[in-house]
C-alpha cells in the first residue's frame, strides 16, 4: 500500500484525517492492540469506515489474526521457502490466475506485486493442502495485500479460510454452498415476496455465492468492498449477510418487475458496479487500467491517474462514464439499521447446522450418481453396484472421522474436475477390505493373500498415484466373482507375471532359472528399466503404499508397462509371455491360499497338487527334450506331439512340491497313491512357412527356440485346471453381491475401528 498508495486529497483527506484523529482518541481511551475494549463508539468507528493507514491494525485486532502472527514467528518464511519452488497442481493454478488478481489496480501490473501475492497463496496452499487454492482465494488475497504486509495478509487469510468462512474454500465450497441456504431461508422469512419471484425465475442459488466466495470484491469495486471487509473482520459472518438481503431490499421493487433471470442479473449488476465512496460527479477514466503497461521504476508511477474512492467497479473499467447508484456506506448503515437486532451471530450459526447435512447429502447423492454412470456394463445389478458404493464410502467416512485416514491425498489427487471425483477414489486399504469381503479370491480372510491383492490393486491403477477410481473396484470384483472362467484364469495368470511380481520376493527350491524368461517378459512389455528397479528394490508381503513397491525413474514407463499388462489380461486372445519356474511357484502358492476354508477344501487341494505337478512336468519337457527340435518347420500343417507324463513325484520332486504344497494340514495325497497316473497331453504347435515367427509373436504353446529353461504358457495353464471339476467350480461360480453387501452391513463396518479412536 505504501509503494502503490493512490492520493489522497480533497473532501477525501479531510474526511481520512478526521477519522484518524477519533481512532487516536479511542486508543487513548480504550487501549490498543489486543488489549483494546469492544465497545458501542468501537462499532460507530467500524461503520465509518477504517482509515486506510489503520485498517491492517484493526483486520488484525479483530479477527484474531495478530494472536496467530504472534505465536507463530517465522512461520511464514519457512513456509514460502517450502511451498514457492514446490511442483504440485495448487500452484500451477496458482500462476494461472495471478494476472488476474485486482487488474484495476496498478500493485499487480508488475512482478513486484504478483511475486508477494504468489508467495502469499502458495504458502496457504502448503499450510492447508486439504483446501491448497481455491479460484476466489488470489482477489481476498490481492486486497489484503494492498492494506498488510505480506506475513500480516498470510495470517488474515488464513483467519478468513479456517475460522470466519469454514469450508468455503475446499474442492466443493461446501461451507459457500451451506450459506447459500441459509441466505435463501433468510429471504423467505424478510422478503417473502421477492423470494417467491426468484423461485418462479430459477435464480434461488445464483445471487449471493460470488458475493460471498469473494467478499463482494468480485461485483463492486475494492474501494467499496473493503468497508464491509471492515465491519466483516469486527462482526463475523453474519454482515455478509446483512449488506447482501440489503442489498436486495434496495432493490426489490426493481427485481419484482423483472421478466426472467437474465434481467434480473443484469440489473443487480449494474446497481453493484455503481456503488461508490463519495459523491462527486461520475469521474471520466478513459483507459483501462487493467491493459496498463507495467512499470518498472516506482517513482515515476503516475499517482494522479485515479483518486481514492472514484467509482470503479469491474465493468465500468471498460467505460468512459458510470453510473452511480447508492453510496457504500449507505448499504452498511442501513444494513445495521434493518438486520442489526434481528440478525444475530448464533442465528447464523444454528442456520448453518441446519443446512449443512442438506448440502453434504445433496452432494453425496452426485457423487453416487457421477460414480455409478462411469461403471461399465457388468453381472452386477445397478441395486447391487448403489449398495456397495454407499457401504465403501461410508466405511471411508468413518475412518476419516476417527482420523485413521486422511481425506487430502485423494481430493487433491482427484484435483479441480467437479465431478466429485475425490468421492470415487478408493486406496489400497481400503480396496484389500472391499476385496477380502466381497471376492470369492479373498473372502476366507487369509492374510497370506496381501500380496496377490496388492498386485490387483497395482494393475488396476492407472495413473500409479496409489489410488483406484470405484469403477474399478466393480470391475474387479465382476471379474473375480461373476466372469468367465477363462478370463478369470487368464488375470490369476497375469497378476504373476514381471513387473507385478517381483521376482525378488519368491525363491526356488533350485537354481534360478528365471532370468530369460523375465526378459521375454520385459521385452513384451517394454518395461526392462522398470524390471531393473523392481529387481532391485524390496517389498513386505503386506504393502501398504504404492511408492514402497515400485519406485521407477519414470512415471510414464511404468505407467505403459502396467497398461500394457492391464489390456493382455482383459483382451480374449491377447499373447502372453510364458512363465518361469520362480513365478509359477508363487502362483501356486496363490492358489493354495485362495482355496483355504472355502467349499470342498479337501477335494480342491487334491485337485491343486494334481494339477501343480501336471505342470511342473511340463515345465521340464521343454527343458529336458528340446521340443522346439521336434518341429518340422517345412511343413505348413501344424504338428501334434503326444508325451508321457507322470505325475507321481520322483525323489527330485519331493522339495519342490514342499514349497508348492507349504501347509501342514494338507493331506498328502500324492503320497498315498499307489498307481501310476498317465495322462497324454497334446503340445501342439503351429509353424508358418517360409518365415519363422519370432518370440514376439508369442501365440505359440512353445518357443520356437531351443532352450534349456523351465516355462509354461498360459495355454497350458488354462488346459491344465480345466481338467480338475473343483477348480471349475469355484472359477465358474457367480457370486451374489447383495448377500455379501448385507452380510457386511451388519457389521457396520469393512475395516474394524478401535473404540479408542471413535468420534466423541
Amino acid at each position: 500500500m505504501e509503494l502503490y498508495a493512490l492520493p489522497v486529497h480533497g473532501d477525501i483527506l479531510e474526511t481520512e484525517t478526521e477519522k484518524e484523529k477519533e481512532w487516536t482518541k479511542h486508543f487513548e481511551e480504550f487501549g490498543r492492540g489486543m488489549t483494546i475494549y469492544r465497545t458501542t463508539d468501537t462499532t460507530q468507528l467500524i461503520l465509518r469506515g477504517v482509515p486506510d493507514k489503520l485498517r491492517s491494525e484493526i483486520w488484525l485486532i479483530y479477527s484474531g489474526a495478530s494472536n496467530e502472527l504472534a505465536n507463530h514467528a517465522g512461520h511464514y518464511a519457512d513456509l514460502v521457502e517450502a511451498a514457492v519452488l514446490k511442483k504440485c497442481q495448487s500452484n500451477e493454478e496458482i500462476e494461472r490466475d495471478l494476472h488476474r488478481s485486482l487488474p484495476e489496480h496498478p500493485a499487480f501490473h508488475d512482478e513486484l506485486g504478483l511475486n508477494a501475492l504468489r508467495r502469499v497463496l502458495c504458502s496457504y496452499a502448503c499450510r492447508n493442502p486439504h483446501i491448497g487454492y481455491c479460484q476466489a482465494m488470489n482477489m481476498v488475497a490481492s486486497v489484503l495485500l494492498l492494506y498488510c504486509s505480506e506475513e500480516e495478509a498470510f495470517w488474515l487469510l488464513v483467519g478468513i479460510c479456517e475460522r470466519l468462512l469454514p469450508d468455503y474454500y475446499n474442492r466443493k465450497v461446501v461451507g459457500a454452498m451451506v450459506d447459500q441456504n441459509v441466505m435463501d431461508e433468510l429471504m423467505e422469512k424478510h422478503l417473502p415476496k421477492l423470494h417467491a419471484h426468484l423461485v418462479k425465475l430459477n435464480m434461488i442459488g445464483m445471487i449471493c455465492l460470488s458475493w460471498f466466495l469473494t467478499l463482494f470484491l468480485s461485483v463492486m469495486s475494492y474501494d467499496c468492498a473493503v468497508w464491509i471487509m471492515d465491519c466483516f473482520f469486527f462482526e463475523g459472518a453474519k454482515v455478509i449477510f446483512q449488506v447482501a438481503l440489503t442489498i436486495l431490499e434496495l432493490n426489490e421493487e426493481a427485481l419484482l418487475k423483472c421478466q426472467d433471470e437474465g434481467e434480473a442479473m443484469q440489473l443487480l449488476s449494474e446497481y453493484l458496479n455503481g456503488i461508490y465512496v463519495i459523491g462527486d460527479s461520475v469521474l471520466d477514466i478513459g483507459e483501462d487500467l487493467s491493459k496498463s503497461p507495467p512499470f518498472n521504476n516506482l517513482n515515476s508511477f503516475p499517482l494522479q491517474t485515479i483518486p481514492t474512492g472514484a467509482p470503479v467497479g469491474p465493468k465500468s473499467r471498460m467505460e468512459r462514464s458510470h453510473k452511480k447508484s447508492v453510496l457504500i456506506s449507505t448499504i452498511i448503515f442501513e444494513s445495521y439499521r434493518r438486520f442489526d437486532t434481528i440478525l444475530q451471530s448464533t442465528d447464523i450459526s444454528t442456520l448453518r447446522l441446519k443446512h449443512r447435512l442438506k448440502v453434504i447429502q445433496t452432494l453425496e447423492d452426485a457423487a453416487m450418481r457421477n460414480a455409478l454412470r462411469s461403471v461399465p456394463q457388468t453381472n452386477f445389478s445397478q441395486m447391487e453396484i448403489q449398495e456397495l458404493f454407499l457401504l465403501v464410502r461410508g466405511d471411508h467416512l468413518w475412518q476419516v472421522a476417527c482420523g485413521a485416514v486422511s481425506d487430502e491425498k485423494a481430493v487433491s489427487t482427484a484435483g479441480t474436475s467437479g465431478n466429485g471425483h475425490q468421492y470415487q477414489l478408493i486406496d489400497l486399504e481400503q480396496f484389500r477390505s472391499a476385496f477380502m469381503a466381497f471376492s470369492p479370491w479373498g473372502n476366507n480372510g487369509n492374510p497370506n493373500l496381501h500380496p496377490l491383492i496388492h498386485r490387483i490393486f497395482m494393475l488396476f491403477d492407472d495413473d500409479c498415484d496409489g489410488y483406484i477410481k470405484f469403477c474399478d473396484l466393480v470391475q474387479i470384483l465382476a471379474i473375480t466373482g461373476c466372469g468367465d472362467v477363462t478370463y478369470r484364469l487368464r488375470l490369476f495368470y497375469c497378476l504373476h507375471l514381471p513387473p507385478l511380481l517381483n521376482t525378488t520376493d519368491v525363491s526356488t527350491p533350485a537354481e534360478d532359472n528365471s532370468t530369460e524368461i523375465a526378459t521375454e517378459a520385459s521385452e513384451f512389455f517394454n518395461i526392462e528399466s522398470a524390471l531393473e528397479v523392481l529387481e532391485n528394490s524390496s517389498s513386505s508381503s503386506t504393502p501398504t503404499k504404492m511408492s514402497m513397491d515400485l519406485e521407477i525413474n519414470s512415471k510414464q514407463q511404468r505407467q505403459d508397462s502396467l497398461t500394457k499388462l492391464r489390456e493382455a489380461a482383459s483382451m480374449e486372445g491377447s499373447p502372453l509371455p510364458q512363465m518361469d519356474q520362480t513365478h509359477f511357484i508363487s502362483m501356486w502358492k496363490s492358489f493354495y491360499d485362495v482355496f483355504i476354508q472355502q467349499k470342498n477344501e479337501q477335494n480342491a487341494y487334491h485337485s491343486i497338487v494334481r494339477v501343480g505337478t501336471l505342470l511342473f512336468k511340463l515345465g521340464d519337457v521343454g527343458s529336458r527334450t528340446g521340443v522346439s527340435k521336434i518341429i518340422n518347420k517345412s511343413s505348413n500343417s501344424s504338428t501334434t506331439l503326444t508325451l508321457p507324463i507322470n505325475l507321481i513325484p520322483t525323489p527330485n520332486d519331493q522339495e519342490t512340491l514342499s514349497i508348492l504344497c507349504p501347509y501342514d494340514d494338507f493331506p498328502t495325497v500324492l503320497a498315498n497313491q499307489t498307481n501310476q497316473i498317465t495322462e497324454c497331453v497334446n503340445l501342439q504347435v503351429r509353424s508358418k512357412s517360409p518365415e519363422v515367427p519370432t518370440r514376439d509373436k508369442l501365440d505359440l504353446k512353445l518357443p520356437l527356440e531351443s532352450d534349456d529353461e523351465w516355462h509354461i504358457t498360459f495355454e497350458q495353464f488354462v488346459a491344465s485346471v480345466l481338467t480338475e471339476e473343483p477348480l471349475v467350480e469355484f472359477f465358474e461360480a457367480k457370486t451374489n453381491l447383495m448377500i455379501s453387501i448385507e452380510k457386511h452391513k451388519a457389521k457396520g463396518l469393512l475395516r474394524q475401528t478401535s473404540l479408542s479412536s471413535s468420534p466423541d
